[in-house]
């Protein structure tokens, strides 16, 4: 599988601390939504849609209202717990692709991306 494009600001919503958020296309045929691009202390990695990614956009969107919803775990003071992702790549070698692809992208791209929450498209030749 060949990653033939990354769309970066494809949904509107970004945490805050992620440097973009983007969607990946295999083959021109398979999409894969919501993959956050973070840069820490030991460089860049990436972090994939989790249930709490979903109960946080939905909280937000209905602020107003008072909805009980599951507990963030991956809020800050709760490492220790664990989430479930809906997706993520299960071998070292197709993160590392992931990784350097959509950094690629990001770099080529930087002011565009950060700028404004309209989608950037790059794609790969």
């Amino acid at each position: 599988m060949q990653i033939t494009r990354v769309i970066y600001n494809d949904d509107g919503f970004k945490a805050k601390e992620a440097l973009a958020v983007c969607s990946i296309i295999f083959d021109d045929c398979f999409k894969l939504k919501g993959i956050s691009l973070y840069k820490g202390p030991d460089g860049y990695y990436l972090t994939f849609p989790s249930r709490q990614d979903v109960y946080k956009k939905v909280r937000k969107l209905n602020e107003d209202l008072d909805i009980k919803f599951p507990e963030n775990t991956r809020e800050k003071g709760n490492s220790n717990k664990s989430y479930e992702e809906f997706f993520h790549p299960v071998s070292n070698k197709m993160y590392s692709y992931m990784l350097s692809t959509i950094i690629d992208g990001f770099e080529k791209n930087e002011s565009d991306i950060r700028g404004h929450f309209s989608k950037v498209s790059y794609r790969l030749s």
